[in-house]
C-alpha cells in the first residue's frame, strides 16, 4: 500500500499539508483523480471567456480566485444570475473563464455585442472573395441582432461556387451557409382582404371585418370567432400559417430563383457577330463614294 499523502518528507516541515491535500490512502487517491478528471473534462466542455485587465496595482495584488469570486459577486448583483465558472490567470494580464454548464455559457454569451467587427470581417473576407460587396447583421422582427450575418455579392458566379461547397471561410474558421430568401412581402386589400389586388382596383360594394371575415358593421369589438376570408382556418387574414399566404410566398421564391438563373445566363453570353443576323446599314451615297476613291 502507498504510504499516505502526508507521510512525504518536506511538507510537514513547513506546515503546508493541512492546507493542501488531506491524508488519503491508495484508493481514495484513484477515486480522487477519477473524480478531478471527469471534474475538468466537465469544465472545458465549452471555450472559455478571456478577460483583459486594466493595469493597475489592486489588480495585480489579487489571486485569479479573488477575482472570479468578485465576478459572480458583481454578475449576480447586475443581472440576477448566479455564474458557476472556474477561472485562471493566462498570458498578458488577462484571466481565462470557463462556464461549468451550459446556462453559464449562454449567459455569459451577449449576442447583443458581437465578439468580432463586421467592418474587419468585411475587409478580411474581400481579400478572399473579391465580388464581395457587403456584409450585413440580421435582425428579428423586434429590431434584435440574429446570430446571422448576410453576405451580398457581385457576381452569381462566386455565390454558385460558395453554394456548392456550403462553406465560407473567415480567418481559420469555416462557417455553414446556406441560400437567402428576402421575407415575402404579400399585400393584401384593405377591403376584402384578397391577396390578388390591392384597395384601389377592389370591386366589392362591401367593408369585411378582419377578424370573422363577415359584413358587419364596422367596430373594433368583434367578438365573432376568429376566421381567415381567403382559407376559412383558425386565423387573421394575412398570416403565415394560411395556404394562400404560404403558396404566394413559394411562388414569390420561385420567381426570384429563375430570375437569378437568367442574370447567370446573361452574364456568360457570348455574342458571335453574323452578317446575316446583323446586316450593315444601307450606306448613303457620299460613303459609297468615298469607298469607290480607296
Amino acid at each position: 500500500m502507498q504510504r499516505p499523502v502526508t507521510d512525504r518528507p518536506g511538507l510537514q516541515k513547513h506546515g503546508l499539508v493541512d492546507a493542501l491535500v488531506p491524508t488519503v490512502t491508495r484508493k481514495n487517491v484513484s477515486n480522487k483523480n477519477h473524480q478531478d478528471s471527469m471534474e475538468i473534462v466537465h469544465k472545458t466542455a465549452f471555450p472559455p471567456y478571456s478577460i483583459t485587465l486594466k493595469n493597475s496595482q489592486h489588480n495585480e495584488q489579487r489571486t485569479d480566485r479573488k477575482l472570479v469570486e468578485h465576478l459572480i459577486l458583481e454578475w449576480k448583483n447586475k443581472n440576477g444570475f448566479e455564474l458557476d465558472i472556474t477561472g485562471r490567470f493566462g498570458h498578458e494580464k488577462r484571466i481565462l473563464i470557463f462556464a461549468n454548464n451550459e446556462t453559464t455559457f449562454e449567459e455569459l454569451f451577449d449576442q447583443h455585442k458581437p465578439s468580432w467587427n463586421i467592418n474587419e470581417v468585411q475587409d478580411e473576407l474581400k481579400i478572399t472573395y473579391p465580388p464581395l460587396i457587403k456584409l450585413t447583421i440580421m435582425h428579428s422582427f423586434i429590431n434584435k441582432p440574429l446570430n446571422l450575418v448576410r453576405a451580398d455579392f457581385c457576381s452569381l458566379e462566386q455565390v454558385k461556387k460558395l453554394m456548392d461547397t456550403g462553406r465560407i471561410s473567415i480567418g481559420h474558421m469555416k462557417n455553414t451557409l446556406k441560400q437567402y430568401h428576402p421575407p415575402a412581402k404579400i399585400s393584401k386589400c384593405m377591403k376584402c382582404f384578397s391577396h390578388h389586388h390591392n384597395t384601389k382596383e377592389c370591386s366589392s360594394q362591401v367593408q369585411l371585418c378582419v377578424r370573422c371575415g363577415l359584413n358587419h358593421p364596422f367596430n373594433n369589438n368583434c367578438q365573432n370567432e376568429i376566421k381567415c376570408v381567403n382559407c376559412s382556418q383558425d386565423h387573421y387574414v394575412g398570416h403565415l400559417a394560411c395556404p394562400e399566404v404560404r403558396q404566394i410566398g413559394q411562388n414569390q421564391k420561385i420567381k426570384r430563383t429563375h430570375l437569378l438563373i437568367n442574370q447567370e445566363q446573361d452574364q456568360h453570353l457570348c455574342y458571335v457577330f453574323n452578317k446575316q443576323t446583323f446586316p450593315p446599314f444601307p450606306s448613303s451615297p457620299i460613303q459609297q463614294q468615298n469607298h469607290e476613291d480607296f
